[in-house]
């Protein structure tokens, strides 16, 4: 094998396997969140609905539409591109992370205010 020598001066790509791996790493982290944040709010959601005995028609409820939407967004992508519908299911969820985030700031924020 030859070594090849890198002109400092010219810029620097990034290799499209690297940029693959941090694909598919980022879209792991999104998964290992939004497991996270489920199993964490899964008792209060339980609650909620009338006690612990909702608590596996609450994880039944999330696994069938998260398998639901596996052959949709499998369609869409298939129509629209993989790269495509990706970066729109993560910019979907990270929207939706803040929207949260901003309807829980608020309401807090309104709540201090009216005491």
């Amino acid at each position: 094998m030859i070594a090849t020598r890198r002109n400092p001066t010219t810029s620097r790509r990034l290799d499209p396997r690297m940029v693959t791996f941090l694909g598919v790493m980022a879209a792991m982290f999104l998964a290992a969140l939004d497991q996270t944040i489920v199993g964490t709010a899964l008792p209060k959601i339980a609650l909620d609905l009338g006690g612990v005995s909702r608590y596996t028609w609450v994880i039944t409820v999330y696994l069938l539409t998260s398998t639901a939407v596996v052959p949709v967004v499998g369609k869409l992508s298939e129509q629209l591109g993989r790269k495509r519908v990706f970066l729109a299911a993560i910019v979907a969820y990270l929207l939706a992370v803040a929207l949260f985030a901003y309807t829980t700031w608020l309401s807090r924020r309104l709540a201090s205010s009216e005491a």
